[in-house]
């Protein structure tokens, strides 16, 4: 909660009908982790979890910091913020500037974090702190689809499955029920240096946000 007070009060997050919204254009170098561009980056916010075509926004990629109380879902009291609770990017942000600070040597995860979840979290630190980079490096691991979907402990689909042992890394046989799904490159070069991810690559594999969980 502290630091989206300190976001709003710096003029980096905005109010929309009792949400709080991160402002990216309060970030230079947003873009600079997933190097997509606008396009490929809505996109991607509509299908993991964010509200790009929410009418008031300033920006559609603005992720949400606080989520205002939903009637049936968890919230929490946010002092200032009202009842409600934090978003995903900036919970993440919490956590590794209070362990880490700013400048740490790798971030890394599945390819589908890239964009929008390491985006938005260095955003948020970055304009926290005045300081540039969060990670000095992010890796981001190939993911494995199974049938046609992202294989996930969510969906009972981990890669212990029988079905798929010790794909992630290999060209499986024709007619394997286990294809790697590529994704956009990531990297550190200005925003729009990347292509689209071209249809049927994966690349827009959706990370489910959960029955709960606020937009991204």
């Amino acid at each position: 909660m502290p630091l989206v007070e300190r976001l709003r009060d710096a003029g980096a997050a905005y109010d929309l009908d009792g949400d709080i919204y991160f402002s990216v254009g309060s970030d230079p170098n947003f873009g600079r982790v997933s190097n997509l561009d606008a396009a490929a980056m809505r996109l991607l916010s509509a299908e993991r979890g964010g509200d790009p075509d929410r009418p008031g926004k300033k920006n559609p990629l603005d992720p949400m910091l606080w989520m205002a109380a939903r009637e049936g879902e968890p919230s929490w009291d946010g002092g200032t913020l009202g009842q409600g609770r934090p978003g995903w990017h900036i919970e993440c942000v919490a956590i590794a500037l209070d362990h880490l600070g700013m400048g740490f040597d790798v971030q890394g995860g599945g390819s589908d974090l890239a964009f929008p979840h390491h985006e938005m979290g260095a955003s948020h630190a970055q304009v926290l702190t005045g300081e540039f980079p969060m990670a000095k490096a992010y890796v981001h691991a190939g993911m494995v689809g199974l049938d046609g979907e992202k294989m996930s402990k969510s969906r009972a689909t981990s890669s212990s499955s029988p079905r798929c042992a010790a794909r992630a890394s290999t060209r499986p046989p024709s007619g394997s029920p286990c294809t790697p799904i590529t994704t956009a490159p990531t990297g550190s070069g200005p925003t729009g240096s990347s292509r689209t991810p071209p249809p049927g690559s994966g690349a827009g594999v959706p990370r489910s946000p959960g029955p709960t969980g606020p937009p991204r």
